[in-house]
């Protein structure tokens, strides 16, 4: 994949060695993380220094630059700026090695002397600060060897191990110096003495990076081609020691006039921008980890110690973000220091943080960087939950976590974890479980790699079995994230409590299949009953129809005067022509049928069943239309016809007469008037047949 560079000054072919999927990676406010190997056409690094509003005339910077680095090629447009400052600190050469004395000569590369030839691979030059760190250079210099070009390490002057001999014993072979260092005044100040003499001593080297003694490369590797001399910066990444989190430094910085590290301690790299520059900053493939126990840990006193130099920077930095931020983590780690036993010292220190950080989170939002911000509330609310018992602020600052970075597992997991542990385990659920799925963002700062691989999932675990009868979804949902956790590199007994829950939820996802299998048994058991009854009830009201058929058959011989004399005009009307209409609707069906059927008994290849059913067909037809006659008789005869009796008479009589010729004719109406589709198909069937033989029948014995 190839990417194109124009600039006013020099068109450059870039091959990317870098695999496609890890192009387009995510760029925060403070930092861009993409691959240095890839630039874009037009400027859009967040990370650059904010244009000065008042750039001095181009006749100053000449000057200043003229001023301070006399003889020097620098491009036109480019500032040096002031010196830095350097309080007490400085640094001369102790020790160069032979090939260093060589290097001094080598020639400076700058994008716009190019001359539109292919951007060269970049050189590496190490830069150390040490103090009696013998032991950990021994162990990280071997490795470094294999990915530096040059390197400049400082050492203290009131240093008292082999540091000297050890470095000179790993990297002797390559140009370097072993510089003496008096005065340390901090680490930016300090540092910087140490930057100007790799610039001057060692021009070849197109980047320079700043690390501990305890930093050591992971890899034996690295490709020099994203070294790339267009940006002013590059980050790397520093793993713990267990390599659980990580986190990302901008100390890679182009070894050129100008650069220098500023704040005595969490110290900032800078580097002036280049003219015309496209992109300031990117992210390069060089991961390193990191070991505690360095001589600011063992010389003790440390918190004191980093408190004050970042008191003093604040001096410098009024209302500075970052300066701020570890202030507040700077007395944090103070206050825990107590042992289990605070006294009034840590509670003033813990005090002194919450009044720190609520100055950094205070700060305008375009101030500083957003990562920092997050920390920072993120820490108030630890602190309020953990220290002092003030649930609500803590539960506030986490929300405002979420608001501000909502695509990071912590604010998530510490709400959960706390309602997990008062038992409000339905609250906690939706929490962790977003804490247990949300993937890891690429973020600069501190990455807890650990929460997103094991802790989270663990703690929706936990939250799972505590919960009274989860749900079906819950339970496959607790099985699911349990098995996808991974705390192989973390404390062995959260593995063993993984594998507990597992069993737990297993058995609970059996037990809610069990109770969802029950539950639609009884459900199904349910509607069985209910079927069950609507069909004892369907029986009843049938058998009181049959049994009402049987006395309307066994009184059918009654005089119809008699039963009629009783009857009111309007009644006897009224139910002798609805039941005529009936009747002449399932004649209509019938008389369709019929004359189908006796069309087909007419044609000459009808099979001889199918022209007895049709010859069938036509003789019920006769029958019914005589029934017809006989019910319009009826109709006709008792017109005006008007009759009074007890009631009790009355009453049977009624009965007698609305039913007889409704059960008598609901054979046809069934078949022929509700049922008009399945005419064809039970006029085909013998038995049906025999069932409209056996209804016509009855019709003839209640209407004769």
């Amino acid at each position: 994949m190839t990417h194109i560079l124009q600039s006013r000054h020099a068109r450059i072919r870039v091959s990317s060695r870098l695999p496609h999927f890890l192009l387009p990676l995510l760029f925060i406010s403070f930092v861009i993380s993409l691959p240095s190997s890839i630039l874009c056409a037009k400027r859009f690094d967040p990370s650059a220094p904010a244009p000065n509003p008042n750039p001095p005339p181009p006749e100053v910077v000449r000057e200043r630059n003229a001023r301070r680095f006399p003889g020097a090629w620098l491009p036109e447009g480019y500032d040096v700026g002031e010196a830095a400052v350097t309080g007490s600190a400085s640094s001369e050469t102790l020790w160069m090695s032979p090939s260093g004395e060589r290097a001094r000569s080598e020639p400076r590369v700058w994008f716009e002397r190019l001359n539109g030839a292919a951007r060269p691979p970049g050189k590496l030059l190490l830069n150390m600060l040490v103090m009696n760190e013998a032991e950990n250079l021994a162990r990280t210099l071997p490795y470094w060897k294999d990915v530096i070009d040059y390197w400049i390490i400082g050492v203290d002057e009131k240093n008292t191990d082999d540091s000297i001999e050890i470095i000179k014993r790993n990297l002797g072979h390559l140009p370097g110096e072993i510089a003496l260092v008096r005065g340390f005044d901090g680490h930016g100040p300090t540092w910087t003495t140490l930057v100007s003499l790799g610039i001057e001593h060692f021009p070849g080297a197109t980047h320079g990076i700043i690390a501990d003694a305890d930093f050591r490369p992971m890899n034996r590797h690295f490709d020099r081609y994203e070294l790339d001399i267009r940006c002013s910066k590059h980050m790397y990444t520093i793993w713990t020691q267990d390599h659980r989190n990580e986190r990302r430094m901008d100390w890679i910085y182009r070894n050129i006039p100008g650069a220098r590290v500023t704040r005595r301690t969490h110290q900032v790299v800078e580097v002036p921008p280049l003219p015309d520059q496209e992109v300031f900053q990117t992210l390069v493939n060089l991961p390193l980890d990191e070991r505690e126990g360095g001589w600011g840990d063992r010389s003790g006193n440390k918190q004191d110690r980093y408190i004050a130099w970042l008191s003093a920077d604040l001096i410098d930095f009024p209302d500075d973000p970052r300066t701020l931020y570890y202030l507040g983590y700077g007395h944090l780690d103070k206050f825990n220091t107590h042992g289990g036993h605070p006294t009034q010292l840590h509670w003033n220190a813990l005090h002194k943080s919450i009044e720190y950080f609520e100055r950094r989170v205070n700060l305008p939002k375009e101030k500083g960087n957003k990562e920092e911000r997050w920390f920072a509330l993120l820490k108030l609310a630890e602190i309020h939950e953990r220290f002092l018992g003030q649930w609500d602020k803590a539960e506030a600052y986490y929300r405002r976590c979420i608001e501000l970075d909502g695509e990071r597992a912590d604010p998530y997991f510490y709400l959960g974890q706390h309602y997990r542990l008062v038992g409000q385990n339905r609250e906690a659920e939706p929490l962790l479980y977003t804490a247990a799925t949300i993937p890891m963002p690429v973020r600069s700062l501190f990455q807890w790699h650990y929460l997103y691989r094991c802790l989270s999932k663990l703690e929706y675990g936990r939250n799972h079995v505590a919960m009274s009868t989860p749900t079906l979804k819950k339970c496959r949902r607790s099985v699911r994230i349990l098995h996808s956790a991974d705390c192989s590199e973390g404390d062995p007994g959260d593995g063993e409590e993984v594998k507990r829950l597992i069993d737990a939820s297993e058995k609970e996802l059996k037990v809610a299949l069990e109770r969802v299998r029950r539950k639609k048994m009884l459900k199904q058991k349910k509607e069985m009953e209910e079927k069950h009854k609507q069909d004892e009830e369907d029986d009843k009201k049938s058998k009181k129809k049959k049994r009402t058929s049987e006395v309307v058959t066994s009184r059918s011989h009654r005089s119809v005067s008699d039963i009629d004399s009783f009857l009111s005009n309007d009644r006897k009307i009224s139910t002798a022509r609805s039941l005529l209409d009936l009747a002449l609707s399932a004649a209509d069906a019938l008389e369709s049928a019929s004359r189908r059927r006796a069309d087909k008994a007419q044609r000459p290849d009808g099979s001889d069943a199918s022209k007895r059913i049709a010859q069938r067909v036509v003789d019920l037809y006769a029958d019914f239309m005589m029934e017809l006659q006989h019910i319009s008789n009826y109709l006709a005869e008792f017109n005006g016809i008007d009759g009074e009796s007890d009631v009790a008479r009355q009453q049977q009589v009624e009965f007698l007469t609305c039913r007889r010729y409704r059960m008598a004719t609901a054979p046809y109406v069934n078949l022929y008037e509700n049922k008009q589709q399945q005419i064809k198909r039970l006029l085909r069937d013998d038995a049906k047949a025999a069932e409209l033989d056996q209804a016509s029948e009855t019709v003839r014995a209640l209407c004769r």
